[in-house]
């Protein structure tokens, strides 16, 4: 026993739990994991959702997925808006509107605490249990059926069975867990699609360019606004050219946010690395795409992009994605 300290602070964990049954066991929390469990859970089934992080959401909560691609057409009659993605989608960008988390003028825009919000309190409602911060670590699996799942989180490790599995993790780690085959990458090389740690720029003056959602290419959305896109789409491809940004995207891809003074960047580009390959993963794509974070957040000198002269780096997203 450690001196100094009482023996009720001493005792010895338990590491292996008991094992529970649920109808319908769902694996990753992202928006269709979650989507999945509240559809099932308000439907009566007792559901149990894994989540490797400490919130719902999946990289829209976490690796900065900002913003919603539009979700709508017009009517050939009228103009009339007609929802595209309706359902469980249509009630958390209802519930998001009511709470704020939406940019008024777009309905594109989130705010990612909101968010994380918003689907945690539709899961409790459903009535479906919560188990965060756990990762799926095996399967018990007999012939080809899944019996049950083996977890590991900071009270331990688990085994947890249902009648039903779903897998929404991201890289479908429980088919993989449990022999299914499986394609990684394109057919010729198996290489994946580049992968991007988005960054937001804070305190940009004249960060008003459309309520369109993205600043993107088309400069006449931004036309004498000195967060014009085109104007700092150029100024990229001059320091490329200089050898003073190495990323191989092509263009800087900018959208709105929330905040009227904060711009959201996705455009790092991480290339010809295997996203299922644990130990290049953390070296060599996080470091790269923060050095490129941190490079092209020096685009905007006074001198050449006067709406970045008070810049300040606000924040870099937890994690790099597929995008």
């Amino acid at each position: 026993m450690p001196q100094g300290r009482p023996e009720k602070f001493c005792r010895e964990r338990n590491y292996t739990m008991e094992t529970k049954h649920y109808d319908i066991i769902v694996a990753g929390g992202g928006f269709a994991g979650s989507a999945a469990a509240i559809a099932a859970a308000r439907k009566g089934k007792k559901v149990l959702l894994v989540e490797k992080y400490n919130c719902l959401g999946g990289a829209a909560a976490y690796d900065l997925i900002n913003p919603f691609m539009p979700y709508w057409t017009n009517s050939r009659k009228g103009g009339r808006r007609i929802l595209l993605s309706r359902g469980l989608f249509e009630e958390i960008v209802g519930r998001l509107d009511e709470e704020g988390g939406l940019r008024e003028a777009n309905k594109l825009c989130f705010n990612q605490e909101i968010l994380k919000y918003v689907l945690m309190r539709m899961a409790l409602e459903s009535g479906a249990e919560l188990l965060f911060q756990t990762y799926v670590t095996g399967v018990r699996r007999e012939g080809g059926k899944l019996l049950s799942l083996n977890v590991s989180n900071v009270s331990g490790t688990e085994e947890l069975s249902a009648d039903f599995y779903i897998d929404a993790t991201g890289d479908g780690n429980v088919a993989f867990l449990a022999g299914c085959p499986y394609e990684l990458g394109r057919e010729s090389d198996g290489l994946c699609q580049p992968m991007t740690l988005c960054f937001r720029l804070g305190n940009v003056r004249g960060a008003k360019p459309s309520d369109r959602g993205s600043v993107g290419g088309d400069s006449r959305t931004a036309k004498g606004n000195p967060c014009n896109a085109a104007r700092i789409n150029k100024l990229y491809r001059e320091f490329q050219e200089a050898g003073k940004i190495s990323n191989p995207r092509e263009n800087v891809l900018i959208f709105r946010t929330v905040s009227d003074d904060v711009l959201h960047f996705n455009t790092t580009r991480i290339v010809r690395l295997d996203p299922t390959n644990a130990r290049c993963i953390p070296s060599i794509k996080r470091t790269t795409a923060r050095n490129s974070c941190f490079r092209r957040a020096g685009i905007g000198c006074s001198t050449t992009a006067p709406a970045f002269a008070r810049k300040r780096r606000i924040f870099l997203s937890t994690d790099t994605s597929d995008i």
